[in-house]
């Protein structure tokens, strides 16, 4: 299978972005102090990693399941191969976490780190923290919760999809057409509401994020898939148009809009030009794409600690030297950890889910 360089090497970026926003948040006095405002902005845009990881989900979850036989039966395969590729990674950082919390009750205690409660832990295993309002045991969690809604959603969608036509066997056209109209009106609602037009949603729903990942989708559909390019054109002149509308309170959100609109048209205009196996074709960066989700999931655990730790040995009041190697020491650790983490979690639980198979639609044979 033809690897897209381009997509592994922003999902290395968008781990790395994220990773330095986190981690630099422990040295914010000195870097706020010593280095120009324009730096400072960048690192603080750092957040924005987490809108291009959603995009880059949901052109590879639609790449993924383009020649699926969609029905409930495939609908359940692929939930329990989605689980068996995320969730060993996942649980093992939960056990580690904890781990590393109770060791910092034996030894400093002060702190006041609690462990998770019964309930809480129960909630993280199946995702289901965000929603019902339990806390996490490390914020980045809450990401997690809204992917595997987007998966099982847009899966879920298919399946509808497949079983409107069957009530239409006559003019699939209907079927098409509902269907499109109600992706269209998902996306403009959880638009809506991400840029404040309407009210908010319940907490740790997927609907105020799922217009980031259906761009991702879209954009997939509209050039690998040869869906109709001029959707994938209005529907980013439509999103740029409700920038410009968006009330005040929206700006960081309209700053997480533009990324998102960046990334897909950078995909889009690499799909068309036959440069999506081209761009981004660095051994580094295609390192860090391998490895970016257990590096995602690892690095508050270990890579800020690090510089907790060392901000406890050389105390607060850093220079820009001791701060900047203080960051470069909890980035390392955390790409190390998360290395481990890929060769010894994530690559055999890769292994195993491929053994799930999921079953595909019949060929079409021309007469």
């Amino acid at each position: 299978m033809e690897r897209f360089t381009l997509i592994d090497g922003l999902r290395g970026i968008a781990a790395l972005m994220v990773v330095i926003f986190h981690l630099s948040q422990t040295v914010e006095a000195t870097f706020s102090s010593h280095l120009p405002g324009i730096i400072n902005d960048l690192i603080k845009s750092g957040h924005f990693g987490v809108e291009i990881f959603f995009v880059i989900s949901g052109f590879v979850i639609a790449h993924s399941v383009r020649n699926g036989n969609w029905s409930f039966h495939y609908l359940a395969n692929f939930g329990l191969r989605r689980s068996i590729r995320l969730d060993p990674p996942y649980w093992t950082i939960i056990v580690l976490e904890i781990g590393l919390i109770y060791l910092s009750q034996y030894f400093y205690p002060n702190l006041g780190a609690k462990l998770p409660d019964t309930k809480q832990l129960v909630a993280h295993l199946f995702y289901l923290q965000e929603l019902l309002g339990l806390g996490h045991l490390i914020p980045i969690f809450w990401t997690l919760c809204y992917e595997v809604q987007f998966y099982l959603v847009l899966v879920s969608a298919l399946v509808l999809y497949t079983n409107l036509k069957k009530f239409t066997p006559d003019d699939n056209k209907i079927a098409f057409t509902l269907f499109s109209i109600l992706g269209l009106l998902t996306f403009l609602v959880s638009l809506g509401i991400f840029l404040h037009f309407l009210p908010e949603s319940i907490p740790g729903l997927f609907i105020d994020r799922w217009h980031q990942f259906f761009l991702g989708v879209l954009t997939w559909w509209c050039t690998i898939s040869r869906g109709p390019r001029w959707l994938f054109i209005i529907t980013c002149l439509f999103t740029i148009s409700a920038l410009f509308f968006a009330p005040d309170v929206a700006n960081l959100r309209i700053g997480s809009t533009i990324v998102i609109l960046v990334v897909c048209i950078l995909i889009y205009i690499a799909a068309t030009t036959n440069n999506l196996s081209l761009w981004l074709n660095s051994p580094k960066l295609l390192f860090l794409g391998t490895i970016s989700y257990g590096l995602y999931l690892v690095h508050p655990s270990v890579g800020w600690r690090l510089i907790a730790l060392e901000k406890k040995i050389f105390g607060d009041d850093m220079s820009l030297i001791m701060a900047s190697l203080a960051l470069s020491s909890g980035i390392f650790v955390s790409i190390l950890a998360a290395w481990l983490l890929h060769i010894l979690v994530e690559r055999p639980s890769m292994n195993f889910a491929h053994r799930i198979r999921l079953s595909k639609k019949a060929p079409v044979h021309s007469s």
